[in-house]
């Protein structure tokens, strides 16, 4: 459910009212759902009324529609847009004395990364939620409700829900997957290793749908492995394109340095940077690393020249990689102009 402009005294009851009645009609059919996501990232405003009417529509979709994992996206790390403390109330959030605080076991719901911020708390959350064992056993403990800063972010937990509710030890095993790395106990830097790399194959394989194993392979040779540090930047918005890069550990964070709040962040198994190597056009953009840790493996320009004289089969996969991700941004944009008749921001 997505929402968009002010909402106030005015607007609310009719809003809640029209949620409310969607989920009467699927009640009792094959239809009925069982998580929500309510998405307020286009949201510009908020009163009081309003916000404590959003508080009173999660408890009923919980005690009347029972509706196992209430998901609120605020579009933001500091929350919803106005003054009432709406995060808290929505989040349920935990006791730090409460044993059912999210534990390693629990983290697979939240991207398979067993790392927490603060008290406990996801990277991608507002607030630590207050989990509890779903009425439809899903064999992990789900927080009832909680707030997530990007849509993204909510949409991979509702499919992580799902997946633990068909199989829990398919979340181990994509958890086991994308942690192929150790650390030194000494200084902490990231050891290499074969099943690094081989992620890192799979990965890139993964944005070339089609091509064989040993093509991909004979790309990512031309790869070379960096290590980036929390707060690191990799590279500032306007400075020279000179390389793409394949995330493969870590969290970074992509921003718009003269667009206040504007930013995104990057999944694991992402290439970043495609656009400027391949079209020369300086960075759209500045990318930091926001983990403790990132490892990318990166293609500079001087190879990817040399690939493109030598092999033009093989650099082509790039170029498809370009087009694919344009073409995903295209058909996000066009879905939101057709579905809020806005630009997204």
């Amino acid at each position: 459910i997505q929402l968009q402009g002010h909402l106030f005294f005015g607007n609310v009851a009719q809003l809640t009212d029209n949620i409310k009645a969607t989920l009467e009609q699927k009640k009792g059919t094959p239809a009925e759902p069982w998580i929500v996501i309510i998405d307020f990232t286009l949201v510009l405003g908020m009163d009081s009324s309003a916000a404590q009417a959003i508080g009173k529509l999660k408890d009923t979709m919980r005690k009347r529609f029972h509706i196992d994992v209430a998901i609120f996206v605020s579009g933001s790390r500091d929350g919803f847009p106005c003054k009432y403390d709406l995060s808290h109330e929505l989040s349920c959030p935990a006791d730090p004395a409460d044993q059912d605080t999210i534990n390693e076991e629990a983290a697979l719901l939240f991207g398979g990364e067993a790392k927490m911020e603060k008290i406990n708390t996801p990277a991608n959350l507002v607030h630590t939620p207050r989990l509890i064992r779903s009425s439809r056993d899903t064999g992990l403990p789900i927080p009832q409700n909680l707030v997530c800063d990007s849509l993204d972010s909510a949409l991979i937990f509702a499919e992580n829900v799902l997946i633990a509710r068909k199989n829990p030890c398919l979340l181990k095993d994509i958890a086991e997957f994308r942690e192929p790395l150790t650390k030194s106990n000494n200084e902490g830097e990231f050891y290499s290793s074969d099943e690094e790399k081989r992620s890192a194959i799979i990965f890139l394989s993964n944005l070339c749908p089609g091509e064989s194993l040993s093509d991909v392979e004979q790309l990512f040779s031309l790869f070379k492995r960096e290590v980036y540090n929390e707060n690191e930047i990799i590279w500032r918005q306007g400075s020279v394109s000179d390389s793409a890069k394949l995330l493969v550990k870590g969290r970074l964070l992509s921003l718009l340095e003269n667009e206040e709040g504007t930013l995104e962040q990057i999944p694991t198994g992402a290439m970043l940077g495609e656009l400027g190597l391949v079209k020369g056009i300086d960075r759209l953009n500045t990318v930091q690393c926001v983990s403790d840790g990132a490892v990318l493996y990166s293609l500079d320009r001087e190879d990817w020249d040399v690939l493109k004289r030598d092999n033009p089969r093989i650099a082509r996969f790039i170029d498809m990689i370009v087009i694919r991700y344009l073409a995903h941004r295209v058909q996000h944009v066009s879905n939101r102009i057709f579905e809020t008749r806005c630009l997204p921001v």
